[in-house]
């Protein structure tokens, strides 16, 4: 408990120390542009966005969330070495996930100033209440519950494909 205490205590220090370096800079702050504006809106008038009565691309990601929020869902995942070889192959259950995604914000919306108001955004902690970044990459977990961590290429299919190039063995000794 003294552990968690201290490491809030500290966390906090260094979000009030990073607010009060900044305040008073409204450099951050970005400015309205009149000519960007206005070349926007004759780019609109000249050429007009069509009345679309249905979106392939709107279609696309709707469908690729039903398949991702599937929790049964069987898929195959094969991670890929840089040089074209498969370092391994899984049929996995649900959906890859990146190591850097958090069920709680990453950022924290700070404003130490007494004079006037000048939020800034700084670092928040990670879901396990640490700082810094994560360690790339994403995760997954196989049909037989076993948590896979990969920071390489990889290729997620639907169903199991025939691809022609030798499989690299990773040997444990």
């Amino acid at each position: 408990m003294i552990r968690k205490t201290r490491a809030l205590a500290v966390a906090t220090i260094a979000v009030l120390a990073l607010a009060l370096a900044g305040c008073g800079d409204s450099g951050d702050i970005p400015q309205y542009d009149k000519q960007s504006d206005a070349n926007f809106q004759a780019q609109k008038k000249n050429d007009p966005l069509p009345n679309l009565t249905d979106s392939l691309e709107r279609a696309n990601i709707i469908e690729h969330l039903k398949r991702n929020n599937q929790p049964d869902r069987v898929r195959y995942i094969y991670l890929l070495a840089d040089t074209g070889g498969i370092y391994a192959y899984f049929v996995i259950k649900g959906k890859v996930t990146s190591t850097g995604a958090q069920l709680t914000p990453t950022d924290s919306i700070v404003d130490a100033c007494s004079t006037s108001y000048c939020p800034h955004v700084v670092q928040g902690p990670t879901d396990d209440g640490s700082f810094g970044g994560d360690e790339g990459g994403i995760y997954f977990f196989t049909d037989t519950g076993v948590e896979i961590q990969w920071n390489g290429r990889w290729l997620l299919t639907d169903e199991p494909m025939q691809i022609k190039t030798p499989t690299l063995t990773l040997e444990q000794k």
